[in-house]
């Protein structure tokens, strides 16, 4: 009997809101960029600073921080401009984490895969299954990736051992784990704070065919 290990997802609970701000990217693991990263290519003036909260964010955290529904639209639209943008890497993308606490929305820097280590996409998955964890009465969602699918993880996580790669479902950030070790054999479980309605929600959406 094999024993697999898999890269524990702490993933967010689910939030459909302010999908019109964000790019649309169906599934899909990404690089990331630090709030470390990002802080020190802008001035401490920065605009930026003034509407995202990143107090409670690790610097070396792909989580840039997180902000009040009421300004998430003006912080939007402001790291969209040209002033913004020339400030950092030419590959950098933002996305909202899918969960919504108390108002509040987060927010994350990417890399835009085609200037990236390429992860697996939809089309590696092979099986996706849902597995009751008794421990801790919770639920966990685990993929299996195809041969192709393993050796763009393996390779994914390999080159961003200590960084976190974050999990976009539908346009959001589910999870931004930090990767421990490189991951040889497929297998990634997502796991989390939600119900098993949403992880059958997010089954349905991983075995949708792909376009």
């Amino acid at each position: 009997m094999k024993t697999f290990r898999y890269i524990i997802l702490g993933i967010l609970a689910t939030s459909l809101m302010f999908s019109s701000f964000i790019q649309q990217e169906s599934f899909g693991f990404f690089e990331t960029y630090s709030l470390n990263e990002i802080e020190s290519r802008l001035d401490p003036g920065d605009q930026f600073f003034k509407l995202i909260n990143a107090k409670q964010t690790h610097p070396g955290s792909s989580k840039l921080g997180t902000c009040i529904d009421s300004e998430s639209s003006e912080l939007w639209k402001y790291i969209q401009t040209d002033s913004f943008l020339k400030q950092l890497p030419g590959d950098i993308w933002f996305a909202w984490g899918a969960q919504h606490n108390d108002n509040h929305h987060t927010l994350y820097a990417l890399k835009h895969q085609a200037n990236a280590t390429p992860g697996p996409d939809q089309s590696d998955i092979e099986s996706v299954t849902i597995k009751k964890d008794d421990r801790n009465d919770s639920y966990n969602l685990l993929l299996s990736f195809s041969d192709e699918g393993a050796e763009k993880w393996a390779s994914l996580t390999g080159k961003n051992i200590g960084r976190n790669i974050a999990i976009v479902i539908d346009g959001k950030v589910y999870a931004a784990p930090k990767v421990r070790e490189e991951i040889k054999l497929g297998k990634c479980s997502i796991s989390g704070d939600f119900s098993e309605n949403d992880l059958i929600k997010l089954k349905e959406l991983l075995e949708m065919p792909v376009l």
